[in-house]
């Protein structure tokens, strides 16, 4: 499976320079497929193609395991132009959420960089900025949980895992998930299931999860659990069952969709 807006590269990881292991870097799109490396930055380019900047960006705490910030997304306005160069902008105040410091190759970095709208936005209030790093290892254990970060199950076709700070969620994409009932910008195939309430398919432009991959299998029998989140999965052979701690989840087998 594969998520809008997120293209695989590989690219050998260079050498990092003396003192960077002790810097706190955060990475970039992945431009070219470059390995782009910053500290704290100002401004930073959220698709390649200009069509969404970051700007005016003000840090918080950078360097310790939670950095915020607030700046200004600047987007263009494709409905009402031709293109990136001639499309009218559109300015948003956002809050940004640095977090989940990881040893990549090398240097100290900020894997999941999250992205929240001030006020409504015509698109999902929420985001992950597509970092692109190269090899990553955690210095700890996700918090609450000894089960995999993501997995996966039903030869593949059903993948799952916490999203990224600050949302609180256990995510999961198949396309047995049917569409939400109201039209909107991105994928469907994806269901949000928090701690307690009912389960919400959605549309997702842009990932959630802190990464993407690798997923460990779950064979028929396994169960996963997290306690932060209060949701256990379990993996039949013919389908995945989470709930949460208000009894409220949902199924997946490889053509079907149910919520509980």
């Amino acid at each position: 499976m594969c998520v809008a807006l997120l293209a695989a590269v590989t690219v050998a990881a260079r050498a990092a320079p003396a003192g960077a292991a002790t810097a706190t870097w955060m990475g970039g799109p992945g431009c070219g497929g470059r390995i782009e490396w910053r500290q704290h930055p100002a401004t930073f380019p959220y698709f390649c193609d200009g069509a969404a900047v970051i700007e005016h960006v003000r840090w918080r705490n950078w360097g310790k395991a939670t950095a915020t910030a607030h700046g200004t997304m600047n987007e263009a306005d494709l409905r009402h132009g031709a293109s990136v160069g001639t499309a009218p902008r559109i300015h948003s105040a956002i809050t940004l959420t640095a977090t989940h410091i990881e040893t990549c190759s090398g240097r100290r970095a900020y894997t999941s960089i999250g992205i929240r709208f001030d006020t409504p936005h015509k698109g999902p209030r929420t985001l992950r900025y597509p970092t692109h790093l190269p090899h990553c290892s955690a210095t700890s254990p996700p918090s609450g949980s000894s089960s995999p970060r993501l997995w996966s199950a039903l030869e593949g076709k059903v993948e799952c895992g916490p999203t990224a700070p600050p949302l609180a969620e256990l995510l999961c994409q198949s396309r047995a998930i049917p569409p939400p009932p109201t039209s909107g910008e991105g994928d469907s195939g994806f269901v949000f299931l928090q701690a307690t309430g009912a389960p919400m398919v959605a549309r997702v432009s842009q990932l959630l999860w802190p990464e993407y991959g690798p997923f460990t299998p779950l064979a028929a029998g396994a169960t996963w659990s997290d306690k932060a989140l209060q949701i256990t999965c379990n993996v039949g052979a013919n389908e995945v069952r989470c709930s949460n701690g208000s009894a409220n989840g949902f199924t997946i087998s490889q053509t079907s969709y149910a919520p509980l």
